[in-house]
């Protein structure tokens, strides 16, 4: 990561008219482009959507956070994966070695 820009809603009509943000998405992109950023997120409802309006107006990739994520979470789906199980503690009577015993106390729990 370069760097994270926070975009200020000035009010709720920029908020609720479509390309209200349109200006501020643009200007901390160009800021986070000069910092080195090689592609951009922009996340959050207030801004949902803007990446594919604006995305022809960056010289880098724009992506929406929630798409993205959304996509994330569709993929993980179709691939079938699970959360892996919690992690059981120590068996009872193992041992640690060589770490804290503050440490090798939670560990034994």
């Amino acid at each position: 990561m370069v760097a994270l820009e926070t975009v200020e809603l000035a009010n709720s009509e920029s908020y609720l008219r479509e390309g209200g943000q349109d200006a501020a998405v643009i200007d901390a992109s160009a800021r986070l482009i000069r910092a080195g950023a090689e592609a951009l997120v922009v996340a959050g409802a207030a801004v949902a959507g803007i990446a594919h309006r604006l995305r022809t107006q960056l010289p880098v990739p724009l992506l929406d956070g929630i798409a993205s994520a959304v996509g994330q979470a569709e993929t993980l789906v179709r691939l079938g994966l699970r959360q892996r199980a919690a992690v059981a503690p120590l068996i009872g009577g193992s041992t640690t070695t060589g770490i804290d015993p503050a440490l090798s106390r939670l560990l034994s729990r």
